[in-house]
């Protein structure tokens, strides 16, 4: 309560509540849009059905790119491990390497590999992606609606999420991402996070787990084994329990 002008003042947490309602309202109305759309237009179904069977994406490609980014992932750990020992790194200074080794050693090889796959079989990428020129721009604003319509889902998942991890009493923290713009951190290592995070991260991640191994499982066994499969395997590799649910989801 402010003595002079009598007004009660909100705390933070008040304030982000007050403006996340109607945000939650609207991501929920957007969603049963998004649902009616979909019942009205079941030809973007048969058109997703129809692009799964022409793919020339297998399941050896997935594979081969896992077996890779395991690599790169142990060998990183092994340098940082030595680095270590022989003093040349302190404790402090292992978080900001690891994160920009990671950069080097996931999303740039996820980019360069699939991108190399493509030149080697002289597929355009965007074809090979099931993306057309002449309706890019649509489907974009397509996929806005639609990350809008699942963040009601998503926060639901968040929030189950927490409630068994309480339960459980299972120790949880947020992703590193986050814990790395909270504490204090260097500027250029959150900038360095922030533009990989919002540029590097979707295209590497898209390419990998929607691109080429959705598809190549999916060839394999049914669409909605594979999205299940895929969608743990995302969740899981970022290595974080209260995330997992709810990375799932999305």
């Amino acid at each position: 309560m402010d003595p002079e002008s009598g007004i009660q003042s909100l705390s933070t947490q008040d304030a982000l509540l007050t403006l996340a309602i109607p945000a939650f309202i609207f991501c929920l109305v957007v969603s049963m849009l998004v649902l009616f759309y979909l019942r009205r237009n079941p030809s973007i179904t048969s058109n997703s059905k129809a692009f799964l069977q022409q793919t020339r994406w297998k399941l050896e490609d997935s594979v081969a790119l896992a077996m890779l980014l395991i690599f790169l992932f142990l060998l990183i750990q092994a340098v940082i491990t030595l680095l270590l020992m022989r003093g040349i790194i302190t404790d402090d200074q292992v978080l900001p390497i690891s994160i920009i080794l990671q950069t080097f050693a996931f999303h740039l090889p996820v980019v360069g590999a699939v991108a190399w796959m493509l030149h080697r079989r002289k597929e355009p990428i965007l074809a090979s992606l099931g993306i057309k020129r002449s309706t890019l721009l649509g489907n974009v604003g397509k996929g806005v609606l639609a990350y809008l319509a699942t963040m009601p889902v998503i926060v639901a998942a968040s929030l189950v999420s927490g409630i068994l991890l309480n339960w459980a009493q299972v120790p949880h923290e947020p992703q590193l991402a986050l814990q790395v713009l909270i504490d204090p951190n260097p500027a250029w290592l959150k900038l360095h996070l922030i533009g990989t995070a919002v540029i590097l991260a979707p295209v590497a991640e898209e390419l990998l787990f929607r691109a080429v191994c959705f598809p190549a499982l999916a060839k394999r066994t049914t669409p909605l084994r594979a999205a299940i499969l895929i969608s743990l395997l995302f969740a899981a590799i970022h290595l974080n329990a209260y995330a997992l649910l709810p990375l799932f989801v999305m």
